[in-house]
Protein backbone atom coordinates (compact mmCIF):
# COMPACT_ATOMS: atom_id res chain seq x y z
CA UNK A 1 0.00 0.00 0.00
CA UNK A 2 2.61 2.47 0.95
CA UNK A 3 4.67 1.91 -2.35
CA UNK A 4 1.46 3.79 -3.98
CA UNK A 5 1.08 6.87 -1.47
CA UNK A 6 3.50 9.91 -0.75
CA UNK A 7 5.20 10.05 2.88
CA UNK A 8 5.85 13.87 3.81
CA UNK A 9 6.30 15.75 6.86
CA UNK A 10 5.59 19.03 7.76
CA UNK A 11 8.72 20.60 8.90
CA UNK A 12 9.58 24.23 9.79
CA UNK A 13 6.50 25.37 7.90
CA UNK A 14 7.15 23.29 4.82
CA UNK A 15 6.10 19.79 3.21
CA UNK A 16 9.24 17.67 2.96
CA UNK A 17 9.04 14.67 1.11
CA UNK A 18 10.46 10.80 1.11
CA UNK A 19 12.91 11.01 -1.54
CA UNK A 20 11.77 8.48 -4.66
CA UNK A 21 8.37 9.01 -3.43
CA UNK A 22 5.52 7.73 -5.17
CA UNK A 23 4.09 10.37 -7.84
CA UNK A 24 0.00 9.70 -6.53
CA UNK A 25 -1.62 12.37 -4.64
CA UNK A 26 -2.19 10.70 -1.97
CA UNK A 27 0.12 11.32 1.03
CA UNK A 28 0.94 10.08 4.44
CA UNK A 29 1.72 13.02 6.62
CA UNK A 30 3.74 13.53 9.68
CA UNK A 31 3.19 16.10 11.74
CA UNK A 32 5.49 17.92 14.51
CA UNK A 33 4.43 16.49 18.61
CA UNK A 34 4.31 20.45 19.52
CA UNK A 35 0.67 19.97 17.23
CA UNK A 36 -0.57 17.15 18.95
CA UNK A 37 -2.30 15.96 22.06
CA UNK A 38 -0.91 13.44 23.32
CA UNK A 39 -0.55 10.63 26.57
CA UNK A 40 0.41 7.64 27.41
CA UNK A 41 -1.90 5.71 29.41
CA UNK A 42 -2.17 2.69 31.43
CA UNK A 43 -5.41 0.87 30.86
CA UNK A 44 -6.27 -1.77 33.35
CA UNK A 45 -7.49 -5.36 32.07
CA UNK A 46 -10.18 -5.54 34.70
CA UNK A 47 -11.49 -1.64 34.01
CA UNK A 48 -14.73 -1.26 33.68
CA UNK A 49 -14.27 2.13 31.85
CA UNK A 50 -13.82 1.90 27.87
CA UNK A 51 -10.63 3.12 26.14
CA UNK A 52 -12.58 5.59 24.08
CA UNK A 53 -13.85 7.24 27.87
CA UNK A 54 -10.42 7.24 29.43
CA UNK A 55 -8.89 8.63 26.11
CA UNK A 56 -12.01 11.32 25.88
CA UNK A 57 -10.85 12.23 29.57
CA UNK A 58 -7.14 12.21 29.12
CA UNK A 59 -7.25 14.54 26.50
CA UNK A 60 -9.69 16.79 26.97
CA UNK A 61 -7.76 17.95 30.51
CA UNK A 62 -4.70 19.06 28.57
CA UNK A 63 -6.54 20.52 25.15
CA UNK A 64 -6.06 24.26 24.65
CA UNK A 65 -9.32 24.17 22.38
CA UNK A 66 -12.49 23.48 25.27
CA UNK A 67 -14.68 24.32 22.80
CA UNK A 68 -13.56 21.89 20.06
CA UNK A 69 -14.72 18.24 19.59
CA UNK A 70 -11.16 15.90 19.45
CA UNK A 71 -10.71 12.68 17.36
CA UNK A 72 -8.93 10.08 19.00
CA UNK A 73 -7.09 7.58 18.48
CA UNK A 74 -5.02 5.26 19.90
CA UNK A 75 -1.95 2.57 19.24
CA UNK A 76 -1.13 -0.18 21.95
CA UNK A 77 2.76 0.28 22.72
CA UNK A 78 2.87 -2.54 25.07
CA UNK A 79 0.43 -5.55 26.54
CA UNK A 80 1.10 -6.40 30.18
CA UNK A 81 -0.48 -8.90 32.56
CA UNK A 82 -2.19 -6.42 34.27
CA UNK A 83 -3.32 -4.36 31.25
CA UNK A 84 -2.00 -2.80 28.47
CA UNK A 85 -0.19 0.52 27.39
CA UNK A 86 -1.79 2.70 25.36
CA UNK A 87 -0.28 5.78 23.32
CA UNK A 88 -3.75 7.78 23.09
CA UNK A 89 -3.43 11.40 20.46
CA UNK A 90 -5.48 13.79 18.83
CA UNK A 91 -4.66 16.30 16.00
CA UNK A 92 -7.41 19.48 16.77
CA UNK A 93 -8.24 20.89 13.59
CA UNK A 94 -7.76 24.14 14.98
CA UNK A 95 -4.03 23.84 15.17
CA UNK A 96 -3.80 22.14 11.86
CA UNK A 97 -5.35 25.34 9.74
CA UNK A 98 -2.10 26.36 8.11
CA UNK A 99 -1.18 22.77 7.03
CA UNK A 100 -4.15 21.66 5.54
CA UNK A 101 -3.78 25.59 3.51
CA UNK A 102 -0.22 24.02 2.04
CA UNK A 103 -1.48 20.66 1.23
CA UNK A 104 -4.09 22.49 -0.97
CA UNK A 105 -1.40 24.15 -2.31
CA UNK A 106 0.30 21.23 -3.38
CA UNK A 107 -3.30 19.15 -4.60
CA UNK A 108 -2.20 16.81 -2.01
CA UNK A 109 -5.05 14.26 -0.58
CA UNK A 110 -4.30 13.12 3.57
CA UNK A 111 -4.91 9.43 3.70
CA UNK A 112 -3.30 8.88 7.33
CA UNK A 113 -1.55 11.55 9.37
CA UNK A 114 1.56 10.00 12.25
CA UNK A 115 3.86 11.60 14.74
CA UNK A 116 6.97 13.14 13.59
CA UNK A 117 8.93 11.79 16.64
CA UNK A 118 7.31 8.64 16.33
CA UNK A 119 9.40 7.87 13.50
CA UNK A 120 12.85 9.44 15.19
CA UNK A 121 11.89 6.62 18.30
CA UNK A 122 11.67 3.60 15.23
CA UNK A 123 14.78 4.77 14.12
CA UNK A 124 17.05 4.94 17.26
CA UNK A 125 15.10 1.60 18.34
CA UNK A 126 17.97 -0.54 17.46
CA UNK A 127 20.64 1.74 19.74
CA UNK A 128 17.72 2.18 22.46
CA UNK A 129 16.36 -0.90 23.17
CA UNK A 130 19.55 -3.58 24.60
CA UNK A 131 20.38 -0.41 27.14
CA UNK A 132 16.44 0.27 27.83
CA UNK A 133 15.92 -3.23 28.84
CA UNK A 134 18.23 -2.90 31.50
CA UNK A 135 17.12 0.18 32.95
CA UNK A 136 15.10 1.33 35.41
CA UNK A 137 14.09 4.87 33.99
CA UNK A 138 15.52 6.20 31.02
CA UNK A 139 15.17 8.92 28.91
CA UNK A 140 15.14 9.94 25.00
CA UNK A 141 15.35 13.80 23.58
CA UNK A 142 14.95 14.10 20.15
CA UNK A 143 15.36 17.62 19.15
CA UNK A 144 14.43 19.15 15.39
CA UNK A 145 13.79 22.20 13.66
CA UNK A 146 10.61 22.13 15.41
CA UNK A 147 11.59 21.66 18.71
CA UNK A 148 12.25 18.96 21.34
CA UNK A 149 10.58 15.67 21.79
CA UNK A 150 10.86 13.99 24.94
CA UNK A 151 10.20 10.64 25.69
CA UNK A 152 10.53 8.69 29.25
CA UNK A 153 10.95 4.92 29.48
CA UNK A 154 10.06 2.50 32.55
CA UNK A 155 12.27 -0.26 30.74
CA UNK A 156 11.20 -0.60 27.25
CA UNK A 157 8.07 0.38 28.09
CA UNK A 158 7.21 4.40 27.23
CA UNK A 159 5.27 6.44 30.09
CA UNK A 160 5.43 9.67 29.25
CA UNK A 161 5.50 12.08 26.22
CA UNK A 162 6.34 15.79 25.97
CA UNK A 163 7.52 18.35 23.56
CA UNK A 164 8.68 21.99 24.17
CA UNK A 165 10.27 24.57 22.13
CA UNK A 166 13.52 25.97 21.88
CA UNK A 167 13.18 28.57 24.27
CA UNK A 168 12.13 25.90 27.35
CA UNK A 169 14.79 25.68 29.94
CA UNK A 170 15.25 22.22 28.81
CA UNK A 171 16.68 20.87 32.59
CA UNK A 172 12.95 22.21 33.65
CA UNK A 173 10.99 20.48 31.24
CA UNK A 174 13.28 16.82 31.99
CA UNK A 175 12.19 17.39 35.84
CA UNK A 176 8.74 18.22 35.11
CA UNK A 177 8.29 14.69 32.90
CA UNK A 178 9.96 13.01 35.39
CA UNK A 179 7.33 13.86 38.16
CA UNK A 180 4.84 12.99 35.85
CA UNK A 181 6.49 9.53 35.46
CA UNK A 182 6.82 9.08 39.36
CA UNK A 183 3.25 10.45 40.27
CA UNK A 184 1.95 7.81 37.33
CA UNK A 185 4.29 4.72 37.94
CA UNK A 186 6.13 5.54 41.16
CA UNK A 187 9.52 6.17 42.19
CA UNK A 188 12.84 5.17 39.82
CA UNK A 189 16.14 6.38 39.66
CA UNK A 190 17.04 8.07 36.35
CA UNK A 191 20.23 6.05 34.96
CA UNK A 192 20.46 7.20 31.22
CA UNK A 193 19.78 10.04 28.57
CA UNK A 194 19.46 9.68 25.29
CA UNK A 195 19.76 12.87 22.81
CA UNK A 196 19.70 13.34 19.20
CA UNK A 197 20.09 16.13 17.39
CA UNK A 198 21.73 18.58 20.04
CA UNK A 199 24.77 18.71 22.40
CA UNK A 200 23.21 17.14 25.55
CA UNK A 201 26.03 17.62 27.94
CA UNK A 202 24.21 19.94 30.54
CA UNK A 203 22.17 16.99 31.59
CA UNK A 204 24.90 15.36 33.16
CA UNK A 205 24.02 15.89 36.12
CA UNK A 206 20.83 13.97 36.08
CA UNK A 207 22.05 10.58 34.34
CA UNK A 208 24.19 9.46 32.14
CA UNK A 209 24.13 11.31 28.76
CA UNK A 210 24.39 9.11 25.81
CA UNK A 211 24.56 11.01 22.09
CA UNK A 212 23.22 8.53 19.53
CA UNK A 213 23.85 10.65 16.55
CA UNK A 214 21.62 12.77 14.30
CA UNK A 215 18.35 11.10 13.14
CA UNK A 216 17.91 12.69 9.84
CA UNK A 217 14.59 13.39 7.74
CA UNK A 218 14.35 11.08 5.27
CA UNK A 219 15.34 8.53 7.92
CA UNK A 220 12.30 9.40 9.86
CA UNK A 221 10.15 9.26 6.56
CA UNK A 222 11.16 6.10 6.04
CA UNK A 223 10.24 4.65 9.43
CA UNK A 224 6.99 6.68 8.93
CA UNK A 225 6.36 4.91 5.50
CA UNK A 226 7.07 1.47 6.76
CA UNK A 227 4.34 2.12 9.38
CA UNK A 228 1.83 2.87 7.08
CA UNK A 229 1.81 -0.79 6.15
CA UNK A 230 1.12 -1.87 9.84
CA UNK A 231 -2.02 -2.85 11.48
CA UNK A 232 -3.39 -0.75 14.62
CA UNK A 233 -1.09 2.45 13.61
CA UNK A 234 -2.37 5.98 14.79
CA UNK A 235 -4.26 8.68 12.31
CA UNK A 236 -4.12 11.54 13.66
CA UNK A 237 -6.69 13.37 11.01
CA UNK A 238 -9.58 15.13 12.26
CA UNK A 239 -13.33 13.86 11.45
CA UNK A 240 -13.60 16.69 8.94
CA UNK A 241 -9.91 15.41 6.94
CA UNK A 242 -11.14 11.95 6.98
CA UNK A 243 -14.91 12.97 5.64
CA UNK A 244 -13.15 14.53 2.93
CA UNK A 245 -11.53 11.27 1.46
CA UNK A 246 -15.13 10.10 0.36
CA UNK A 247 -14.42 12.79 -2.44
CA UNK A 248 -11.10 14.27 -2.34
CA UNK A 249 -9.78 17.54 -1.31
CA UNK A 250 -9.29 18.93 -4.96
CA UNK A 251 -12.05 17.65 -6.12
CA UNK A 252 -14.47 19.37 -3.72
CA UNK A 253 -12.53 22.69 -4.43
CA UNK A 254 -13.00 22.01 -8.27
CA UNK A 255 -16.56 21.53 -7.91
CA UNK A 256 -17.25 24.60 -5.56
CA UNK A 257 -15.26 26.27 -8.69
CA UNK A 258 -17.22 25.40 -10.91
CA UNK A 259 -21.10 26.20 -9.15
CA UNK A 260 -19.18 30.06 -8.17
CA UNK A 261 -18.75 29.88 -12.37
CA UNK A 262 -22.14 28.78 -13.19
CA UNK A 263 -23.86 31.23 -10.63
CA UNK A 264 -21.91 34.10 -12.66
CA UNK A 265 -23.47 32.33 -16.10
CA UNK A 266 -26.71 32.55 -14.18
CA UNK A 267 -26.48 36.03 -13.21
CA UNK A 268 -25.56 37.14 -17.14
CA UNK A 269 -28.43 35.01 -18.22
CA UNK A 270 -30.73 36.76 -15.51
CA UNK A 271 -29.69 39.94 -16.51
CA UNK A 272 -30.42 39.52 -20.12
CA UNK A 273 -34.28 37.97 -19.40
CA UNK A 274 -35.28 40.66 -16.67
CA UNK A 275 -33.76 43.25 -14.60
CA UNK A 276 -35.86 42.97 -11.62
CA UNK A 277 -34.81 39.41 -11.43
CA UNK A 278 -30.36 40.51 -11.96
CA UNK A 279 -30.83 42.95 -8.79
CA UNK A 280 -32.78 40.55 -6.58
CA UNK A 281 -29.60 38.07 -7.05
CA UNK A 282 -27.24 40.69 -6.62
CA UNK A 283 -28.58 41.59 -3.37
CA UNK A 284 -28.38 37.98 -2.08
CA UNK A 285 -24.90 37.90 -2.87
CA UNK A 286 -24.15 41.48 -1.47
CA UNK A 287 -25.98 39.78 1.68
CA UNK A 288 -24.08 36.37 1.94
CA UNK A 289 -21.04 38.49 1.34
CA UNK A 290 -22.05 39.98 4.39
CA UNK A 291 -22.42 36.92 6.03
CA UNK A 292 -19.47 35.85 5.02
CA UNK A 293 -17.43 38.37 6.46
CA UNK A 294 -19.36 38.51 9.93
CA UNK A 295 -18.27 34.61 9.90
CA UNK A 296 -15.05 35.65 9.23
CA UNK A 297 -14.63 37.91 12.19
CA UNK A 298 -16.54 35.74 14.56
CA UNK A 299 -13.98 32.86 13.68
CA UNK A 300 -10.83 35.62 14.32
CA UNK A 301 -12.36 36.78 17.79
CA UNK A 302 -12.77 33.18 19.00
CA UNK A 303 -9.38 31.85 18.06
CA UNK A 304 -8.37 35.15 20.04
CA UNK A 305 -10.08 34.13 22.77
CA UNK A 306 -8.47 30.39 22.50
CA UNK A 307 -4.65 32.28 22.61
CA UNK A 308 -5.69 33.98 24.87
CA UNK A 309 -7.49 31.29 27.00
CA UNK A 310 -3.89 29.31 26.56
CA UNK A 311 -1.17 31.90 27.78
CA UNK A 312 -3.59 32.05 30.42
CA UNK A 313 -3.37 28.52 31.57
CA UNK A 314 0.27 28.10 30.47
CA UNK A 315 1.56 30.20 33.65
CA UNK A 316 2.80 27.80 35.82
CA UNK A 317 4.87 29.65 38.00
CA UNK A 318 3.49 29.68 41.24
CA UNK A 319 2.02 26.36 41.15
CA UNK A 320 2.15 23.29 43.05
CA UNK A 321 5.20 22.25 40.72
CA UNK A 322 7.05 25.70 41.53
CA UNK A 323 6.51 25.67 45.24
CA UNK A 324 7.71 21.36 45.70
CA UNK A 325 10.73 22.46 43.71
CA UNK A 326 11.64 25.82 46.12
CA UNK A 327 11.10 23.20 48.92
CA UNK A 328 13.05 20.80 47.28
CA UNK A 329 15.97 23.29 46.57
CA UNK A 330 16.18 24.85 49.66
CA UNK A 331 16.22 21.44 51.92
CA UNK A 332 19.58 21.65 54.50
CA UNK A 333 23.24 20.30 53.26
CA UNK A 334 23.14 17.37 55.80
CA UNK A 335 21.26 15.66 53.09
CA UNK A 336 21.28 11.91 54.65
CA UNK A 337 19.32 13.34 58.02
CA UNK A 338 16.84 15.56 57.12
CA UNK A 339 13.76 13.81 55.08
CA UNK A 340 10.33 15.26 53.62
CA UNK A 341 7.46 13.12 53.88
CA UNK A 342 5.02 15.13 52.58
CA UNK A 343 3.94 17.41 50.89
CA UNK A 344 0.10 19.17 51.07
CA UNK A 345 -0.56 22.53 48.58
CA UNK A 346 -3.51 24.78 48.62
CA UNK A 347 -4.08 26.86 45.83
CA UNK A 348 -3.53 29.96 46.65
CA UNK A 349 -3.56 29.63 50.25
CA UNK A 350 -0.35 27.69 51.81
CA UNK A 351 1.40 24.65 51.94
CA UNK A 352 2.54 22.45 54.45
CA UNK A 353 6.06 20.34 54.69
CA UNK A 354 6.19 17.14 56.64
CA UNK A 355 8.86 15.00 57.50
CA UNK A 356 11.88 13.64 60.21
CA UNK A 357 15.07 14.80 61.14
CA UNK A 358 18.20 13.44 63.32
CA UNK A 359 18.67 17.25 65.02
CA UNK A 360 16.27 19.95 65.81
CA UNK A 361 18.93 22.60 64.27
CA UNK A 362 18.57 21.15 60.88
CA UNK A 363 14.25 21.79 61.04
CA UNK A 364 14.85 25.41 61.98
CA UNK A 365 17.65 25.78 59.14
CA UNK A 366 14.84 24.22 57.20
CA UNK A 367 12.38 26.81 58.18
CA UNK A 368 14.86 29.85 58.45
CA UNK A 369 15.67 28.94 54.58
CA UNK A 370 11.95 28.57 53.40
CA UNK A 371 11.85 32.15 55.09
CA UNK A 372 14.17 34.49 52.87
CA UNK A 373 13.44 32.49 49.84
CA UNK A 374 10.92 34.48 48.50
CA UNK A 375 8.52 32.32 47.49
CA UNK A 376 6.27 32.21 50.52
CA UNK A 377 4.57 35.50 52.44
CA UNK A 378 4.66 33.68 55.69
CA UNK A 379 6.95 30.40 57.17
CA UNK A 380 5.51 29.61 60.42
CA UNK A 381 7.80 28.02 63.23
CA UNK A 382 7.80 24.53 63.15
CA UNK A 383 5.94 22.24 65.16
CA UNK A 384 7.68 18.54 66.28
CA UNK A 385 7.73 16.22 68.41
CA UNK A 386 10.74 13.11 69.02
CA UNK A 387 9.49 9.73 67.52
CA UNK A 388 12.27 7.14 68.03
CA UNK A 389 15.11 8.71 68.42
CA UNK A 390 14.05 11.50 65.61
CA UNK A 391 12.38 14.43 65.24
CA UNK A 392 8.76 14.40 63.38
CA UNK A 393 8.16 18.17 62.17
CA UNK A 394 5.38 20.29 60.22
CA UNK A 395 6.07 23.57 58.60
CA UNK A 396 3.56 25.43 57.20
CA UNK A 397 3.75 27.92 54.57
CA UNK A 398 1.39 30.89 53.54
CA UNK A 399 1.15 31.98 49.78
CA UNK A 400 2.48 35.72 48.68
CA UNK A 401 -0.42 37.48 47.43
CA UNK A 402 0.31 37.75 43.74
CA UNK A 403 0.45 34.39 43.99
CA UNK A 404 -2.90 34.07 44.88
CA UNK A 405 -4.34 36.23 41.94
CA UNK A 406 -2.75 33.34 40.01
CA UNK A 407 -3.57 30.39 41.50
CA UNK A 408 -7.60 31.53 41.32
CA UNK A 409 -6.62 32.02 37.46
CA UNK A 410 -6.13 28.43 37.35
CA UNK A 411 -9.27 27.08 39.07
Amino acid sequence: MSENIKTAAFIGGELVFLEDASKSKDVVLAVPLSRVLSKFIFLPSDTEQSLEETSQSCLDDISPYPDEELTLTYETCMELEKGKMMYVAALPESAAEDIGELLDAHKLNVVRIDALPIGAIRVAWPKLSERLSSSKRSVFIWYSVDGFSLFVFDGQMPVVVSSFGEGSPIMHELILSLMQAEDAFGVAKLETIFVSGFDGSQLSEMAEVVDIGEITTQEVLKAISERTDERDCIDLSPASWREVLAETRFKQKLKKRLAIAGGIWAIIVGVLFGVPAVYGMMSDYRTNLMKEHRKAYNEASELKKKVDLIRKYSNHDNGALEAMRTVSENLPDEGDGFIVTSYDFRRGESMRVSGEADERTMIFDFKDKLSVCGFFENVSSPSDKKSRDRHVFTIDMSMMADQDENSEALK
